[in-house]
């Protein structure tokens, strides 16, 4: 399965989707952006996991009925949006217009894990090649149950060792 990683421009002219090329230096910001609904359970997990990629900011936009997620940790923003009718495309647009410019930006659910071999331990030296690129495919993989019947307490990637099937 693949991720799709956005290179961002000031010419995005197809609502979510970003086609215009910009080069990438070293100032470039890499962003993960999710949109979370009542993940009480999983979001420190998938938070965990995905801050050893170095991105600049993990961003939730959490639809969870008031309940916030009470990560403490400066990389990660939430972003209430349990007031508003939040579809998923309508929070990815409003970070699109957040964005800074020439940025990159990871959509992912929560059940959406990165894996990816970044050369030189983050997702700026994964990019660095495709500085050109509209946009990057990543893989990504899903945790399966592993028969499991009750919850626990270990992060989702030691507890659930196989890998959802194809």
């Amino acid at each position: 399965s693949y991720m799709k990683i956005r290179n961002n421009t000031k010419e995005n002219k197809c609502g979510t989707e970003i086609i215009t090329t910009s080069a990438v230096g070293s100032n470039m910001k890499v962003y993960l952006v999710c949109v979370a609904k009542n993940e009480h359970k999983y979001i420190k997990d998938w938070f965990e996991w995905n801050k050893k990629f170095g991105f600049d900011k993990i961003v939730c936009y959490n639809n969870s009925d008031h309940k916030p997620y009470n990560i403490n940790d400066p990389l990660f923003e939430e972003i209430d949006v349990s007031v508003m009718e939040a579809c998923q495309l309508k929070c990815y647009q409003d970070f699109i217009n957040r964005m800074e410019f020439d940025s990159w930006c990871l959509f992912a659910d929560v059940d959406e894990f990165l894996h990816c071999d970044c050369k030189g331990g983050t997702v700026h030296n994964y990019l660095m090649p495709y500085k050109h690129c509209d946009g990057v495919r990543l893989n990504w993989r899903v945790f399966a149950d592993c028969g499991q019947l009750h919850y626990d307490e270990r992060p989702i990637w030691e507890r659930n060792q196989i890998p959802s099937p194809k």
